[in-house]
């Protein structure tokens, strides 16, 4: 089964659990500031997906593109 957390209307955890009560697979996300204060976007900034306890991959994005990508903890080349 899935478990969604959200901070208002924006998703940023989804969580599959088995039925018994293990987790499987966890998807993290990180929105983008808006540009004027206090404002927000539904832009992603950054995700992180885990396979149990391990990290399995990262991405950060930086004006619109990916800066960065980990698969299983490494770098990555774009």
């Amino acid at each position: 089964r899935n478990i969604g957390s959200y901070d208002g209307s924006r998703t940023t955890q989804v969580r599959t659990v088995r039925s018994d009560g293990v987790l499987v697979f966890s998807t993290d996300y990180d929105y983008a500031d808006g540009k004027a204060e206090n404002s927000t976007t539904n832009l992603i900034s950054k995700f992180s997906q885990s396979y149990g306890g391990d990290s399995v991959l990262s991405c950060d994005y930086s004006n619109g593109s990916i800066a960065e990508i980990r698969q299983n903890g490494e770098l990555s080349l774009l």
